[in-house]
């Protein structure tokens, strides 16, 4: 049995109290399409893979199908309990934000999840607590190469952005200040960005 978008879409938005009453129902979808997501990770058949450009190289992104499908839970997301319509990952981490991304790379370098959490929006104090929660009490000054690292960027007391290290710098001749290169989720979209380590608070992952 093919599993389209649209049964996935069907189960996520059946997860959600703004469009389902029942908790036991909601619970229900919501394990179908959290099944679907694991499967696909262990057997990608379907995962869709969406390519991002920076300076001419291609970075693919590897948060696997549904997730990364433009078309997933693309409905507006409302935060009140009565028209709840956020739809989470097996880390509780909200879809298609910075912090499901980051998660999923976690469990793609580590094999496992990250700790479970309820929060919708992280500070950067949030982000070490849940990074901490799952075993990476590590900070680093700034990433290392053939290691795995999460950043955190503050843009102001209330709002961050996490962001997974990819590469140490794309052309140390050309970037003498050896800018780094990270992935991340923002605006619901894939992005592959160059930015300077000194600005982020970074924590080793492997």
């Amino acid at each position: 049995m093919r599993v389209t978008i649209e049964d996935v879409n069907k189960w996520a938005m059946n997860s959600c109290p703004r469009y389902c009453n029942s908790k036991a129902r909601r619970s229900f979808y919501q394990s179908l399409y959290l099944t679907v997501v694991e499967s696909f990770i262990k057997t990608p058949m379907q995962k869709e893979i969406t390519e991002e450009t920076l300076a001419g190289k291609y970075w693919c992104n590897s948060y696997p199908w549904p997730y990364c499908q433009p078309e997933f839970a693309n409905w507006p997301e409302h935060h009140s309990k009565q028209y709840y319509s956020l739809v989470t990952d097996l880390s509780g981490c909200i879809v298609k934000h910075d912090t499901s991304y980051i998660a999923w790379k976690i469990r793609e370098a580590t094999g496992e999840w990250p700790a479970k959490t309820d929060k919708i929006k992280f500070t950067e104090f949030d982000w070490i607590l849940f990074l901490a929660d799952s075993g990476f009490h590590e900070i680093a000054e700034a990433p290392k190469r053939k290691h795995k690292y999460v950043g955190v960027y503050s843009t102001n007391q209330e709002e961050t952005v996490g962001v997974w290290y990819e590469k140490a710098e794309l052309n140390e001749q050309e970037y003498k200040g050896k800018p780094i290169i990270v992935t991340t989720y923002l605006d619901k979209e894939f992005k592959v960005l160059r930015v300077n380590p000194k600005k982020f608070t970074w924590v080793k992952i492997k």
